[in-house]
């Protein structure tokens, strides 16, 4: 063994020729072969002079040679990868590395640890192997390294014996170029990690379109959706991504191909832009006209100009039901069927889920939080929880404060077609259109990958994502916790009386308002779901087809308290065991079995502490709000509750707050109204009929109920309007009737409403303003100064000129 090292050590000596680096070693890597890509081929005396001519090289000495003794043939290998082919005679010796390319294995992911990818590998380089679905030998994982034998690679598998199936679309390209492919691959063919498209590193590529907006080139126009993962936006030779070496700025992705070439006949997400199968019929059962054919609409420019928002190619015969435009419910078509306000009619198409969809996880930490306090779905649209922070630990900002923003954030903008003229208002988002139904709590009107809030007020709008955890349990709960039931995403698809509800997508084609009814919903929508649903039309409801039109009728879903309550009481065995903790903050919900308090007592039983006492509903209310109660009496001295005085709104406001505290629920069935009052009855609520019996007509609106329950739910017990800085403005405020007038200059088409909601006064008041005030009027839809006699205009310019006008101004004004 000592002598073989030493003719060792004599051979690497023997090959060690010094430069101005220091000494370079060439070892005897693979007799009988040589290094296909040579560079230079001479004659020498001897295998020294190759060597050594080898190591001369400039700009830089070659990484191995080829030598045949028995003619002295030295071929040079100066390129930094090369391959070995089997030659009778020929030596070849290589620098300590690996010049030839590391064993593969197909449809395979690959890592690069300790280098980039890039050859020559130095010693230790070594490449990581994750198969999706599994190697055939069992295992998930695999490795190769460069070792410390000169240009040979060791592996923990047998190569051409151990493989990768080929992995299910999404995850595989379905085409050449891969335009459908909405994998998770973020790294390049060569080991790069991509960076988000969202971030436009570059500006826009030349290769997109002039014709389109940058993040049309997207599918369900969301540069942010697709993050930093491989992508074909502009149609390249295939799916490809931005890295952050700017002298390459983007490289290909190696994305394989699906053994299963056929489009899927569904689709994968809620817009559902990455379908491309063969379905060319509405839900109306017509057939779609080609995307080419259809002329110039309000809505969207040529589609010939645009065809890179498509999933595949589009040629004139192309009639298959997409989603180039991003709409909410999906993959639609052009029907040609006129309706109103649209050129060309269009309906969404029967394009449901795949089964495909694989589990949420949570990648940010593990939590056992149960719902509502936590997300069931990526986007978390159910989440009802009580998070007021964004993921820097920023407080939020009640939603209510932006109800006058003219520009919208990203997360809202995302439920329209970027090419929509539809005018939005930052009220469509919510509930009832009441932004205060949200208070400050992280939310997601819109479309935002999770929920979400405004972190700074106007004018200087930032806002930021939530981090709000995911549920333990995944599964929806067949009941509602909310009072209006948005969290429900149970599978109930039938009405209160028994008659089976249709899809929502059938009721939302052609009308901007009832599409955007779907980004309340708490659950992804495909042509195929019924299920009940909050809405703006009705609280839980769903489609009926009744009388050639769509009716909203209510379903019978219960409150999960009530669901729990009837299991504790009855012992029965349900599908959700009602857990020993709070559910929501205040925990009103709570069944559990703890009897002791938060100091160690032991709580009395509440049947034996019950005492009966006969109370006046109003005197109770008055009383624990301190209002003093004011009434009339009778001749005979008896008080009659209707014949109060006209009660205040603190007054009204402290009944709700004592309905509130007494256990009432704001939502009341309409049918058990009807067995009690009759035809007469009005859909509302269980409060709002109670105030009905004591104060009669002056009983305040279902609006209002629902307003102040939710006030009182989010820990607001205060009857009292809050404060507000500053002088009180009236109608003849100078200041008022002045910023009326310079709004009037920027928006002269407002109306009356408009102009109501903007300055918080009554429409009453505004008209005075308009008409007495400053001698305003209608002509064709817009507000114009009345055309006065010269000495009322005088006078009328001596009152309100000095007003409007800044001081410099002022100073050129010559009456």
């Amino acid at each position: 063994m000592k002598r073989l090292g030493r003719i060792r050590l004599f051979i690497v000596f023997l090959l060690s020729v010094k430069t101005q680096g220091g000494f370079l070693r060439y070892y005897t890597a693979h007799p009988g072969q040589r290094y296909g890509n040579m560079s230079r081929r001479v004659t020498t005396r001897q295998m020294g002079d190759c060597n050594i001519l080898c190591s001369s090289q400039r700009p830089k000495p070659c990484k191995a040679y080829n030598y045949r003794s028995s003619d002295g043939s030295c071929e040079l290998i100066v390129s930094d990868s090369s391959s070995l082919i089997p030659f009778e005679g020929y030596q070849a010796y290589v620098q300590n590395l690996c010049l030839t390319e590391h064993p593969m294995v197909e449809n395979a992911n690959v890592t690069y640890v300790g280098w980039d990818g890039r050859y020559p590998a130095l010693n230790g380089a070594k490449v990581l192997f994750h198969c999706e679905k599994g190697f055939t030998d069992g295992k998930m994982d695999h490795w190769t390294i460069c070792s410390d034998t000169p240009d040979t690679w060791c592996t923990s598998f047998v190569v051409g014996r151990v493989s990768c199936p080929k992995p299910d679309y999404p995850d595989c390209r379905k085409t050449e170029k891969g335009k459908e492919y909405i994998g998770r691959k973020k790294k390049t063919e060569t080991g790069k990690d991509c960076i988000r498209w969202d971030r436009q590193p570059y500006e826009k590529p030349k290769d997109f379109s002039l014709e389109m907006r940058y993040n049309e080139h997207f599918f369900n126009e969301d540069a942010e959706l697709s993050e930093n993962y491989c992508r074909n936006p502009a149609l390249r030779e295939r799916p490809w991504c931005f890295v952050s070496d700017r002298a390459v700025q983007w490289e290909y992705c190696d994305i394989p191909l699906c053994e299963d070439l056929h489009p899927l006949e569904c689709k994968l997400t809620q817009k559902g832009a990455e379908y491309m199968g063969k379905e060319n019929t509405t839900l109306d059962g017509i057939k779609c006209l080609p995307w080419l054919s259809v002329p110039l609409t309000s809505q969207y420019r040529s589609w010939a100009k645009r065809t890179l928002a498509f999933s595949d190619e589009v040629d004139e015969k192309h009639n298959y039901c997409r989603n180039p435009g991003g709409r909410l419910g999906g993959p639609w078509c052009y029907d040609g069927k006129s309706r109103k306000d649209q050129e060309v009619g269009w309906h969404y198409c029967d394009v449901r889920f795949c089964h495909l969809q694989e589990k949420e996880t949570d990648e940010n930490h593990e939590t056992n939080a149960n719902f509502p306090n936590c997300r069931i779905t990526k986007m978390g649209k159910e989440y009802m929880g009580m998070i007021r922070m964004s993921e820097t630990g920023k407080p939020c900002m009640k939603w209510l404060d932006f109800w006058s923003i003219t520009k919208y954030p990203e997360p809202m903008l995302k439920i329209l077609p970027l090419t929509n003229n539809f005018k939005l208002e930052f009220k469509y988002f919510f509930p009832d259109n009441d932004p205060n139904f949200y208070v400050n709590f992280c939310r997601n009107p819109g479309w935002g990958q999770r929920p979400w809030c405004f972190v700074s007020r106007p004018p200087a709008i930032e806002w930021e994502y939530c981090d709000i955890p995911f549920c333990k349990d995944r599964v929806p709960l067949e009941c509602a916790m909310t009072s209006l039931g948005l969290d429900y995403m149970g599978k109930m698809n039938v009405t209160s009386e028994g008659m089976p509800c249709d899809p929502w997508l059938n009721y939302s084609n052609h009308n901007y308002l009832r599409d955007m009814s779907l980004q309340l919903f708490p659950d992804p929508v495909d042509s195929r779901h019924n299920y009940c649903r909050y809405s703006k039309w009705n609280d839980l409801a769903c489609l009926v087809f009744q009388g050639d039109k769509f009716h909203h009728v209510s379903c019978s879903v219960p409150f999960c308290y009530e669901l729990l309550e009837s299991i504790h009481i009855t012992g029965g065995e349900g599908k959700h065991v009602y857990p020993q903790c709070l559910l929501t903050e205040k925990g009103r919900e709570y069944i559990g079995t703890e009897a002791k308090t938060s100091t160690g007592k032991v709580c009395l039983s509440w049947v034996e502490t019950i005492v009966e006492v006969e109370v006046n509903p109003l005197e109770a209310a008055f009383k624990f709000a301190n209002i003093k109660m004011e009434t009339r009496q009778k001749r005979d001295g008896t008080v009659n509750v209707r014949e109060t005085v006209k009660f205040s709104a603190e007054q009204k406001r402290a009944i709700l707050l004592y309905h509130f505290r007494s256990g009432l629920k704001p939502q009341q069935a309409f049918e058990e109204m009807k067995k009690n009052i009759g035809d007469d009855a009005p859909g509302t609520t269980m409060a709002f009929e109670e105030m009905k019996k004591n104060i009669g007509d002056d009983a305040p609106g279902r609006t209002m109920v629902f307003k102040w329950f939710q006030r009182f739910e989010a820990g607001h017990f205060e009857v009292t309007d809050d404060p507000r800085s500053g002088r009180p403005r009236t109608s003849t405020d100078d200041g008022m009737v002045a910023a009326v007038a310079k709004f009037l200059e920027e928006e002269p088409s407002a109306t009356t409403k408009r102009l109501a909601d903007v300055f918080r006064v009554s429409k009453t008041s505004i008209s005075s303003i308009l008409h007495d005030q400053l001698d305003y009027s209608e002509k064709s839809a817009r507000w114009v100064p009345r055309l006065l006699k010269p000495e009322k205009e005088a006078r009328k310019s001596a009152r309100w000129v000095p007003r409007l006008l800044k001081p410099e101004e002022e100073a050129r004004v010559n009456f």
